[in-house]
């Protein structure tokens, strides 16, 4: 009589679709309750939706999962879906609700998806980052707070009182060209024309355009045939570049502001404004034949092109101007920049004619 009421007990549960077994018993009674095949009929097949480990153990022949982490015969294959991990605790990292026990995954209003504890919290997430993590302004942080902290890479700082330097970005002062080689991550200019790191943004960036430098002055020749230079000054162009032929191989000249005479070198450069005059230089005299050459200092010969004393050489014999201490060469460096050419002029005309 048991054996009949446990077969019967049998056939009942499988009509409810718990799975259908020939045998009976109390062991017979567990595995149709949906707990496999165990040791007493080891061979037997259930049926679908009972709890399986293996295809051999349905008559299905299928044993997989349907939208859950448990394994269970199913009717075929349309049912199969993967197996879902164990659902997570809170604070786990997921993807889906099914992935945590709460049934509740978001972000609380942070970047990162958590297995939430209950459905109060939002899952609302943002788009900044968290602490540490690598950024390149405050607008990408959580923190609202880029920075280096001292190191090399900016990363998300936990609040402002994490300092924002970086080891490889410029103190206050030095050149720059974008904010971001600043510790201050603020580059311009002030009101002038070179861009530093300024201090804060306190400071203005705004820069000026720097004057265009005058045109040098080896540009400006005078007229072909001229003695003089029309204007009569350019002010004091001593040490500048000048053209030597173009300023008419020292008959020509500049008159500075102080009213002192300024020849073009030979080496290409203005002598020092060395002679006051209040009127122009004598005027050349009239062509004739060269007289003998004096003695002391010689002419040069005509045509040469040389019309100045000072064009000899330094430590010329008979020649005292161009030895240390002479007009030529006052300080006695051999390069007669500091010559006086307007003396050395005159008094080789005088000597020698024009």
């Amino acid at each position: 009589m048991r054996l009949l009421a446990t077969l019967m007990m049998a056939v009942l549960g499988a009509g409810c679709g718990e799975g259908i077994l020939v045998g009976g018993g109390p062991e017979a009674a567990r595995q149709v309750a949906g707990e496999g095949p165990g040791p007493l009929f080891p061979d037997k097949k259930w049926g679908n939706w009972t709890n399986c480990s293996s295809n051999k153990d349905c008559y299905s022949g299928l044993c997989g999962c349907f939208n859950s982490s448990q394994k269970k015969c199913l009717p075929n294959s349309q049912y199969l879906t993967p197996c879902l991990e164990s659902p997570g605790p809170a604070g786990s990292t997921c993807g889906s609700d099914a992935e945590c026990q709460s049934k509740w995954c978001g972000c609380q209003g942070g970047s990162i998806k958590v297995c939430l504890p209950n459905s109060s919290y939002s899952k609302a997430c943002s788009n900044q980052k968290a602490t540490a993590s690598t950024c390149e302004s405050d607008a990408e942080c959580q923190s609202k707070w880029c920075g280096c902290q001292g190191g090399s890479i900016k990363v998300c700082l936990p609040n402002s009182s994490y300092s924002k330097a970086c080891s490889n970005q410029k103190a206050t002062g030095s050149t720059c060209e974008s904010d971001a080689e600043c510790q201050s991550e603020w580059c311009g200019c002030q009101g002038g024309s070179i861009k530093v790191c300024l201090p804060n943004s306190s400071y203005s960036k705004a820069c000026s355009s720097p004057s265009p430098p005058p045109p040098p002055p080896s540009t400006i020749c005078p007229p072909a045939g001229s003695s003089t230079l029309s204007p009569p000054t350019l002010g004091d162009l001593s040490g500048q570049v000048c053209d030597y032929s173009c300023w008419g191989s020292g008959t020509i000249y500049n008159v500075c502001a102080s009213g002192k005479w300024q020849f073009c070198l030979p080496k290409g450069k203005f002598a020092a404004c060395t002679q006051k005059s209040s009127s122009q230089p004598p005027a050349q005299p009239p062509a004739s034949p060269p007289p003998p050459a004096p003695s002391g200092c010689p002419c040069f010969p005509a045509g040469s092109g040389k019309n100045n004393f000072c064009h000899h050489g330094p430590g010329t014999a008979g020649c005292s101007m161009t030895f240390a201490g002479g007009y030529c060469d006052p300080n006695g460096d051999k390069s007669f920049d500091d010559a006086d050419w307007s003396k050395g002029w005159s008094e080789y005309v005088s000597k020698c004619g024009g």
